[in-house]
């Protein structure tokens, strides 16, 4: 019984762990969406500009803006 008990609860645990990974997934990819689609539309906004817009941090819009030049969609240029 007991070992039962420890399978159905591995179950739902294992569940519960795919839907939570899967609705941050959903999330980081519905930000990085919303930070293409921005970009599309002011391409000459700044970092500070852009996270104001969005409503993000601007850490979040960096490490969004990384993910996005690792996977090839977007370059990165440092102005000075």
């Amino acid at each position: 019984m007991k070992l039962n008990i420890f399978l159905i609860y591995t179950l739902h645990f294992n569940i519960w762990t795919y839907i939570v990974q899967n609705m941050n997934n959903q999330k980081k990819s519905q930000d990085y969406f919303n930070v293409l689609r921005k970009i599309s539309n002011k391409p000459g906004s700044s970092q500070r500009e852009l996270a104001k817009d969005l409503g993000f941090s601007l850490g979040k819009l960096n490490y969004c803006l990384r993910a996005l030049e690792k996977k090839g969609l977007v370059k990165i240029k440092n102005f000075q």
